[in-house]
């Protein structure tokens, strides 16, 4: 996969946010790609495979963006008073 430019994703995305709700996910997508900001959802699809109890861990999804954006990303999720990764 390649992010902007077509420099490579792996090894040089950051840790935004991680959520366990596909509601939340679904928001922070699309304020995402409203602002344009490339990013990439780690266990996007794992967890919806699991038919037994969700726990949040385990059904944990994990946004990351390009280092150049993350600030933006940051404050975009403040904004929005959702909790961005520390």
């Amino acid at each position: 996969m390649e992010g902007k430019g077509g420099v490579p994703v792996t090894g040089r995305m950051k840790r935004l946010i991680s959520v366990g709700s596909e509601v939340e996910l679904a928001i922070i997508r699309s304020i995402l790609d409203a602002e344009g900001i490339f990013y990439v959802v780690e266990n996007e699809h794992f967890g919806s495979l699991f038919s037994g109890p969700l726990s949040y861990r385990y059904n944990e999804k994990t946004i990351l963006v390009a280092p150049e954006d993350e600030e933006r990303a940051r404050e975009l999720l403040r904004v929005m008073r959702l909790r961005p990764a520390s």
